[in-house]
C-alpha cells in the first residue's frame, strides 16, 4: 500500500513507528486510494468517438495535457487540474441529456418486431400519446434549446476561461521569467551582502588589530617608562649610595681625626678647656654615628613586620608605620599573646621611636635604652611585665607633628636654627597615635584597653606634644613622662597661654625632667649658655608649680632636675628608670587583686629556662606562717630538687600592697602652707628668669666684645651656680617624690620599731633566675625559726616553660638543619638521662632530612645486652644511593658500628652510639634493627624500629603528606563530629606495603558549640588527643557496645563552664596491629600466664606511634582545626593498652602534653617491665596526671572470677602512683589516682569516670 500525503507518495513501510506501533501521522491521515491525485475526487472521463478528449475538457484540457510536470504535480494540493473550474451541475446535466438522446436513438433502431403495433392503440390513447409525444417533442425541443443555450454558454465560458487561462499561462510566465530575476537579484544581493559582511569583518578585525597595536604600543611606552624611571631610581638610588659611602667614609674619617684631635687636646688644654675639647669629641662621635644610621629602607605596607630582634631578655619588633617610619613594639621576658588575651599587659607609648632601643639609629648615637630599663624593672620585680611602643617621627616633619605652633627662634632669639622649622599639626598626629596606632597595638599585641594601665610620653619637642595630649587626650591614658619640654617654643605660648588657661583634669600621674646644662651640654664651643640653661629650668619650675595648683600632689607629681645633664637621650636614660618606677607602680594593682587569694604567683606567670623571674609570696595566705612577723625565706630547687638546690630571703613588695589612705587633716595643712610658699618663690625665679633673659639679650646682642660683655658672662656664670645648687636640692628632693620645698613633707617621719614590725608588708618576693636546664621548679616557705609551709609535705611546684625542641614551622630549612647538626655534634647526657629506660633515642631527638644524625642504643634493655659485638642495620645513612619515595627500607642500606658512648652507665642502663651519619633530603622514615652479626638480632619481633624524618619546608612538597582525603560531619552532642579519612600513603614495595596496616587511617574530631577556625582563642583552641577513635563517641562502633561518650562529657562540662571549650582529635587503633602501636615492647602472658591469648601479640612500635602522632597528625589538625601547641593547652589519653601509651606519652612527651588522662594501664605487660621504667625515669613529668582504675579490671569480663589477678592488677596501679609521686608528681593539684569499686576493665567504666578526669586535668585551661 503506498501512502500519499501532500501530492507524495512513499511506501506504508516507510511511516515512523513508535513502540511497535504505526505513527500518529499514519494512522489519522490516510493517503486517498491507488490512483487518486492527491486527495481531490476525479471525475470520470466521457468516452469520445473520435479519441479524443471528452467534451468536459475541451481545449482546457488538452492544454493541460500539454502542461509540465510540474504544473500537474501543483495540482494535487486541492486544485485538480484546471477542469475543477467548471460548475460540476453543467457536466451532470448535459451528461443526462445526451444519455437520453442515445437512448432514444436506440429505441428507435430496435428490430420491428419488438416495436409496439400501431393498431393495437385506442384512439383516446392515440390522441393522448399523440399529445403526450407532441408535449413530449415540446419538451425535448426544450430542453434541446436549452441544451443548446447552455452548450453556448458553455462553449463561451469555455473559450473565456480558454483565453484567461492563456492570459494567466502569459502572466505565469512573465511573473516567472520576474521571479528568476528577482531570485537572481537576491543571489545577487545575498552575494553582495555576504562581501559585505566579510568586508565588515575583516575592518573590524583590522580595527581590533589596530586597537591592540596601539594596547601594547602603550604598554611599551608605559613599560618604557617604568623601565626608564627605575633605571633613575636606581641611579639614584646608586648615587645615593655612593653619597651615603662617601659620607660614612668622611665621617669615619672625621671620626679619626676628630678623636686624634680630641686626645692631642685633651693633652694639651687647659684644665678649663677639657670640658669643651670632650663635649667636641662627644658631638663628633653622634654626627659619626647619625651618619651610620642612615639606612634606606624600601616602602612597605603599612603595618607589616619588618624584623625581630632579641632585647633585653624580650623582643623589639620593627613595623612599617608609613613609607620608612616604623612603629618599634617591644616585648617583656616571658610574653605570652595567649598570656595577654586573658590578661592584657599595660603599655608604655612614646614619641621618637627611633631614639628609645637602639643607639645606631638614635639622633645622638646612644638611645634612652627604654628595653633596658623596663627589663631591669620587672625582672627585680619593681615593676609588672608591660609593653613599650615607639613611634619613629617623621624626620624634617617633627616638629610639624610635635608643636600646636610654629617654634620660632625662643626669647631674645636663642634658636635662631629653628626659625623655618614648621607646627600646628600635632592635633592631627594624635588623632592618628590614638585612633590607628593604639588600637592596633591593643589588637596585635595584647595592650590594656583601660587609660589607667596605659602611658603616653616623649622629649623635647615630644614633650611638648605629650603635653598637648594631656589637655585634649588626657582620657586615653593615666600616666605622662614629660621630658626636656621645649617651652621656649612659639615665644612661651604654650606656657603662658594654654597652660595656664587649662582648668581640666591630668592624668593621674606625670614625671617632669629637665636637666641643668639642657643647652649649654649639647654646645659646649658656643660662649654665654647659662643663661639659656637656667631658663629652661625655670620652665621645668614653672611648669611643676602650675601643676601643684591643678591639684598634683606629691603622690601624683615627680619631677627632677639632673645635674649637669644635657638635651640628649643619654640624659633620658639616666632618669628613665626613676621615672618608671614613680609612674608605672599602680599597674601592680591589677595584680594584686588578681592574686589576692593566692599564697604565690610568679612574674612572669610563666617561668621560662635561662630566664630571670619573681617569686611573690602573700604569706597572710599562709596557714602555717601567717602570723609572723620576721621575713620569709625560701628554699628552693629545681627538677625534683635534683638542680640549683639554694635558700633566699625575701624582701618586702609593698608596690602590691593596697593604697594607703589619705593624709591627716594636718598634713594636708602643711601641704597647702608649702604650696603657699612655692608660689612666692616662683614668683622670683620668674623674676630671675628675666632678668637672665634680659642679660643674655643684652650679651649676644653686643656681639661678645667688651667689658660689658665679660661682665654679663659673670653674672650668667654665677646665676648658672645658683641653678645648680637649687637643681641640687631638688635632685635630693625628687628622690622623695615631690618638688624642693615640699621634700621635707614628701618623706614621713619614721615610725617606732614596733609600729614598723606590724606594718610589715604581707606581699614579699625574691628574684631568681632558672637554670638552663631546668623543667620544674620546686620550693618551700620558712620563717628561719622552724616554722615551714611545704604544701603539707607535698612541696610547692611550678612548671619551667622547656624551650623548644628547634623543629619549628616558624624555622627556615637552614636554621632546622643546623639546630639538628648542634645538636647531633654536641654532648647528649641530657637527652640520656630522660631516655634511660627506652632501647634507643636518637640525636637530634627528632632526625632532619638533610642534616647528620646519631643513634644511641641501650644495651642494657636488649636482648643483645650478653653479646659484646653490636651492629645496627640502617635504611637511611651517609653515602647510601638516594631516590624519591618512601625508605621502609627502599633505600639502600648499610652497616654501622656500635661503640661504647661516653655518657653515663648505671642499673639498667648501657649506652652505645654509632658514628655520625647523614640522612637524606628524600627520606621520611628511618627503619633500623640491631644484631651481633653473629644471627642474633633485636628487631621488634619480625616488625622493625621506625621513627619519622622531619622534613623542612624547602623539600615538605615532596615529602608523601598525610593529607585529608575525604571528612563527613555530624550533628553530635550540640557540637560536630568530623569523620576524617586520612590520605594513604604510597607503596613502593613489600616493606612499604606491610607498614601501611600499622599506620592511622581515620580522625573522629569533635567541635565544640560556636566553633569556628576563626574564632579559636589566642594560641589556639585547646585540644585532647584520645586514642582508640572508634570507642570515643558511638555505641554502635565501640568494642564492646558503649562508648566513652567524650563528646557527651565534654559538652555537658563546656556547658557549665566547667571548662573552657575545647576540640577532641581521636585517632582510631590500628586494628590487628593496634598493641604494636601501643606498647613499648610485645604484652607477653602477664606474671603467671594470666593472658595466654596476648602470646602472639606484636609490639615495640609505641615511639613511632608516638612520633607520627606528634610530627604528622598534630600538624595536621593545628592546621585544620585552628588547635594550640602550648603543652599547658594539650591534652592526651587513653586506656588499655592506650592507658600504657598515655604513661609513655607522660614520661617521653610531657613537652607536648601538658595533662594526661590514664584508665586501666594494661601494665601487667612483659611481666611488669613498664613498671620498672615508670621508677627508673628521672626526666620531667606532665603538670597534670589522672589515672583511674577500678577493683574487678580482669574478674568483670570474664565468665570466671579471680580476685588474685584482680588484686595483682590493682598492685600495680598503686605502684604506677607511687611511682609518680617519687618522680615528683606530688600533691592533689597535680596527680590524682581514683580507685572505683567493681568496676571492670571496659569503656563504661572509663566513661563514668571521665568527668571527673576532665574537669581535674582540663579546668586549669581557664588560665593558661
Amino acid at each position: 500500500m503506498v501512502v500519499v500525503q501532500n501530492g507524495s507518495s512513499a511506501p506504508a513501510k516507510a511511516q515512523p513507528v513508535t513502540n511497535g506501533r504505526a505513527s500518529t501521522l499514519t494512522k489519522l491521515r490516510p493517503g486517498p486510494p491507488a490512483g487518486s491525485n492527491g486527495g481531490v475526487p476525479t471525475i470520470p472521463q466521457m468516452p469520445s468517438g473520435n479519441g479524443k478528449a471528452a467534451l468536459l475538457n475541451g481545449a482546457a484540457g488538452a492544454k493541460a495535457e500539454q502542461q509540465p510536470a510540474a504544473a500537474h504535480q501543483a495540482s494535487g494540493n486541492g486544485a485538480a487540474g484546471k477542469a475543477a473550474h467548471v460548475r460540476p451541475d453543467l457536466y451532470i446535466q448535459l451528461y443526462l441529456a445526451i444519455m437520453e438522446q442515445q437512448q432514444e436513438q436506440a429505441v428507435g433502431s430496435q428490430p420491428a418486431a419488438l416495436k409496439p403495433s400501431p393498431d393495437a392503440a385506442t384512439p383516446a390513447k392515440a390522441a393522448a400519446d399523440a399529445a403526450a409525444e407532441e408535449e413530449a417533442a415540446l419538451a425535448a425541443q426544450a430542453a434541446a434549446a436549452a441544451a443548446a443555450e447552455q452548450a453556448r454558454e458553455a462553449a463561451a465560458a469555455e473559450a473565456a476561461e480558454e483565453a484567461a487561462a492563456a492570459a494567466a499561462q502569459q502572466a505565469k510566465a512573465k511573473a516567472a521569467a520576474a521571479a528568476e530575476q528577482a531570485k537572481e537579484a537576491a543571489a545577487a544581493a545575498t552575494k553582495a551582502v555576504e562581501a559585505a559582511s566579510a568586508a565588515a569583518k575583516q575592518a573590524k578585525e583590522a580595527a581590533e588589530a589596530a586597537k591592540q597595536a596601539e594596547e601594547a604600543a602603550a604598554a611599551a611606552a608605559k613599560e618604557a617608562e617604568e623601565v626608564a624611571a627605575a633605571a633613575k631610581e636606581a641611579e639614584q638610588a646608586a648615587a645615593a649610595a655612593k653619597q651615603a659611602e662617601q659620607a660614612a667614609a668622611a665621617a669615619a674619617q672625621a671620626h679619626e681625626a676628630e678623636a686624634a684631635a680630641a686626645a692631642a687636646a685633651r693633652q694639651k688644654a687647659a684644665p678649663g678647656r677639657r670640658e669643651e675639647a670632650a663635649a667636641a669629641e662627644e658631638a663628633a662621635a653622634e654626627a659619626a654615628a647619625a651618619a651610620a644610621a642612615q639606612e634606606p629602607e624600601l616602602p612597605r605596607e603599612p603595618y607589616t613586620l619588618v624584623k625581630k630582634v632579641a632585647l633585653a631578655g624580650g623582643m623589639l619588633h620593627v613595623v612599617v608605620l608609613e613609607g620608612d617610619r616604623m612603629l618599634r613594639v617591644w616585648t617583656p621576658p616571658g610574653y605570652s599573646r595567649a598570656e595577654a588575651a586573658r590578661h592584657p599587659y599595660p603599655l608604655l607609648l612614646l614619641n621618637d621611636g627611633q631614639n628609645l632601643f637602639e643607639d645606631k639609629l638614635s639622633f645622638s648615637g646612644a638611645s634612652w635604652r627604654a628595653g633596658e630599663a623596663a627589663a631591669a624593672a620587672i625582672t627585680s620585680g619593681r615593676l609588672p611585665p608591660f609593653l613599650v611602643a615607639g613611634i619613629d617621627h617623621a624626620g624634617p616633619d617633627r616638629s610639624l607633628e610635635y608643636l600646636p605652633y610654629t617654634p620660632g627662634t625662643g626669647p631674645g632669639g636663642f634658636r635662631k636654627d629653628a626659625a623655618q622649622w614648621p607646627g600646628g599639626g600635632v592635633a592631627a598626629y594624635l588623632t592618628q597615635v590614638f585612633d590607628e596606632v593604639l588600637p592596633w597595638v591593643q589588637e596585635q599585641y595584647g595592650a590594656a584597653t583601660s587609660p589607667d594601665r596605659i602611658a603616653f610620653g616623649g622629649s623635647s619637642f615630644g614633650g611638648v606634644c605629650t603635653l598637648y595630649a594631656c589637655m585634649h587626650h588626657g582620657h586615653r591614658f593615666g600616666a605622662a613622662l614629660v621630658e626636656s619640654p621645649s617651652l621656649w617654643f612659639a615665644d612661651e605660648k604654650f606656657l603662658r597661654e594654654d597652660l595656664e588657661r587649662y582648668e581640666g583634669p591630668w592624668p593621674q600621674r606625670m614625671f617632669l625632667g629637665m636637666g641643668s646644662r639642657e643647652y649649654g651640654g649639647t654646645r659646649p664651643k658656643e660662649p654665654a649658655t647659662r643663661q639659656w640653661d637656667r631658663l629652661l629650668v625655670s620652665y621645668c619650675v614653672r611648669l611643676a608649680r602650675l601643676l601643684r595648683r591643678r591639684g598634683l600632689g606629691a603622690s601624683r607629681l615627680h619631677w627632677q632636675i639632673g645635674l649637669q645633664a644635657a638635651h640628649t637621650e643619654a640624659a633620658w636614660a639616666q632618669r628613665l628608670p626613676g621615672a618608671l618606677e614613680f609612674l608605672l607602680q599602680p599597674w601592680w594593682a591589677d595584680a594584686a587583686q588578681r592574686h589576692a587569694g593566692d599564697l604565690f604567683f610568679t612574674s612572669p606567670s610563666r617561668l621560662s629556662a635561662g630566664q630571670p623571674a619573681v617569686l611573690f609570696v602573700n604569706k597572710a595566705v599562709s596557714h602555717v606562717l601567717a602570723g609572723c612577723t620576721a621575713r620569709l625565706r625560701t628554699r628552693m630547687g629545681f627538677n625534683n630538687w635534683g638542680l640549683g638546690l639554694s635558700e633566699r630571703e625575701l624582701e618586702p613588695a609593698p608596690q602590691l600592697e593596697a593604697p594607703q589612705a589619705q593624709p591627716p587633716p594636718e598634713a594636708q595643712q602643711a601641704e597647702e602652707e608649702e604650696e603657699e610658699e612655692e608660689e612666692e618663690e616662683e614668683e622670683e625665679g620668674e623674676q630671675q628668669a628675666g632678668a637672665g633673659q634680659t642679660q643674655a639679650a643684652s650679651f649676644f646682642g653686643s656681639g661678645g666684645g667688651g667689658g660689658a660683655a665679660e661682665a654679663a658672662a659673670a653674672a650668667a656664670e654665677e646665676e648658672a651656680a645658683a641653678v645648680e645648687a637649687e637643681a641640687g636640692a631638688a635632685s635630693d628632693a625628687a628622690a622623695g617624690g615631690s618638688g624642693p620645698a615640699a621634700a621635707a613633707a614628701a618623706v614621713p617621719a619614721p615610725a617606732p620599731v614596733e609600729e614598723q614590725a606590724q606594718q610589715e608588708p604581707t606581699w614579699q618576693a625574691v628574684t631568681f633566675t632558672v637554670p638552663d636546664k631546668a623543667y620544674e621548679m620546686n620550693f618551700v616557705l620558712t620563717d628561719g625559726r622552724g616554722a615551714w609551709d611545704n604544701n603539707a609535705g607535698c612541696d610547692f611546684y611550678l612548671r619551667v616553660k622547656l624551650p623548644p625542641s628547634g623543629l619549628t614551622a616558624g624555622q627556615s630549612p637552614e636554621e632546622v638543619r643546623a639546630a639538628a647538626r648542634a645538636a647531633a655534634e654536641g654532648p647528649a647526657d641530657e637527652a640520656a638521662s630522660r631516655s634511660a629506660p627506652k632501647l634507643f633515642f636518637t640525636s637530634p631527638e627528632v632526625l632532619v632530612a638533610g642534616a647528620p644524625g646519631v643513634l644511641y642504643f641501650n644495651r642494657a634493655r636488649s636482648a643483645l645486652r650478653t653479646n659484646p659485638n653490636v651492629k645496627v642495620g640502617c635504611g637511611a645513612v651517609q653515602g647510601a644511593l638516594v631516590r624519591l619515595g618512601f625508605n621502609h627500607w627502599d633505600l639502600d642500606t648499610a652497616d654501622l658500628g656500635l661503640a661504647p658512648a661516653e655518657l653515663w652507665q648505671g642499673d639498667g642502663v648501657d649506652w652505645w652510639a654509632t658514628k655520625p651519619f647523614t640522612v637524606p633530603e628524600e627520606a621520611f622514615d628511618m627503619s633500623f634493627a640491631f644484631t651481633d652479626s653473629q644471627g642474633k638480632w633485636e628487631n621488634n619481633e619480625g616488625h622493625n624500629y621506625d621513627v619519622p624524618v622531619w622534613r623542612p619546608q624547602e623539600v615538605a612538597a615532596d615529602a608523601p603528606p598525610r593529607t585529608i582525603e575525604h571528612s563527613d560531619a555530624v550533628d553530635h552532642a550540640g557540637g560536630t563530629l568530623h569523620v576524617i579519612r586520612l590520605s594513604k600513603r604510597a607503596v613502593t614495595n613489600q616493606a612499604s606495603r606491610e607498614s601501611k596496616w600499622k599506620e592511622e587511617k581515620v580522625l573522629r574530631v569533635w567541635t565544640p558549640p560556636g566553633f569556628s577556625v576563626e574564632s579559636a582563642p589566642h594560641g589556639g583552641w585547646p585540644v585532647l588527643f584520645m586514642c582508640d577513635g572508634q570507642n570515643m563517641f558511638e555505641d554502635w562502633l565501640a568494642h564492646q557496645g558503649t562508648a566513652w561518650r567524650v563528646g557527651e562529657a565534654a559538652a555537658h562540662l563546656i556547658g557549665g563552664k566547667v571548662v573552657p571549650p575545647f576540640v577532641v582529635v581521636a585517632v582510631d587503633s590500628a586494628g590487628p596491629m593496634r598493641s604494636l602501636n601501643y606498647l613499648p615492647y610485645k604484652p607477653g602472658t602477664g606474671a603467671g600466664g594470666f593472658r595466654p591469648d596476648a602470646e602472639r601479640w606484636p609490639g615495640g612500635g609505641c615511639e613511632g606511634y608516638m612520633q607520627r602522632l606528634v610530627q604528622e597528625i598534630m600538624p595536621l589538625v593545628c592546621s585544620s582545626f585552628g588547635t594550640a601547641t602550648d603543652p599547658a593547652r594539650v591534652a592526651f589519653g587513653g586506656g588499655s593498652f592506650a592507658g600504657v601509651t598515655a604513661l609513655y606519652a607522660a614520661l617521653h612527651y610531657p613537652h607536648v602534653f601538658g595533662s594526661v588522662l590514664v584508665e586501666s594501664p594494661s601494665l601487667w605487660i612483659a611481666e611488669g617491665r613498664f613498671l620498672q621504667d615508670l621508677w627508673a625515669h628521672k626526666g620531667p613529668l606532665p603538670e597534670r596526671l589522672f589515672m583511674g582504675c577500678g577493683t574487678r579490671e580482669y574478674s568483670a569480663t570474664r565468665e570466671f572470677a579471680r580476685q588474685e589477678i584482680d588484686s595483682l592488677l590493682l598492685h600495680y596501679y598503686r605502684d604506677a602512683a607511687r611511682a609518680l609521686e617519687a618522680g615528683g608528681m606530688r600533691g592533689s593539684q597535680r596527680l590524682r589516682f581514683i580507685v572505683q569499686p567493681d568496676a571492670g576493665h571496659h569503656e563504661s567504666a572509663w566513661a563514668w569516670r571521665l568527668p571527673e578526669a576532665l574537669s581535674f586535668l582540663l579546668s586549669p585551661w581557664w588560665n593558661e
